[in-house]
């Protein structure tokens, strides 16, 4: 918004085994639900085309190819969910239409999810960053 772009800051991820594989199963998924389609994505099956609309902007948090934005480096591992790293469709990162705002948090967690102790949100906030 006007230059800006949102971060969550000082989440924290607390794994219940460490050192991670480098399966998908180990993959953790953190991004924002918005209040309008932030991407349609084509999906062709039986040489008809339709569109998954995607009301989520969203990065991998592990070690699996493909699945690894952001790589943890600890059993404690604390980051920054910045919007402008955010998967938004078509292989794009950071790119939102002009009306799409953040309306709520979404964490789809590793199989089985007891492989995460917990997230810490206790000392995370909202900013703004400019550029």
């Amino acid at each position: 918004k006007n230059g800006s772009r949102l971060v969550l800051m000082n989440v924290s991820i607390v794994y219940s085994k460490w050192p991670l594989e480098k399966r998908i199963s180990d993959s953790v998924a953190l991004g924002f639900l918005a209040n309008e389609p932030i991407t349609a994505i084509p999906v062709v099956a039986g040489g008809k085309t339709s569109y998954m609309i995607a009301y989520m902007a969203y990065t991998w948090i592990g070690l699996a190819d493909g699945f690894n934005d952001i790589q943890p480096t600890s059993k404690i591992f604390t980051f920054n969910l910045d919007s402008s790293i955010l998967r938004t469709g078509g292989g794009s990162r950071g790119k939102y239409p002009e009306r799409v705002k953040a309306i709520a948090l979404v964490i789809i967690p590793p199989y089985p999810p007891e492989k995460i102790k917990y997230i810490d949100l206790r000392h995370a906030y909202i900013a703004y960053v400019k550029g």
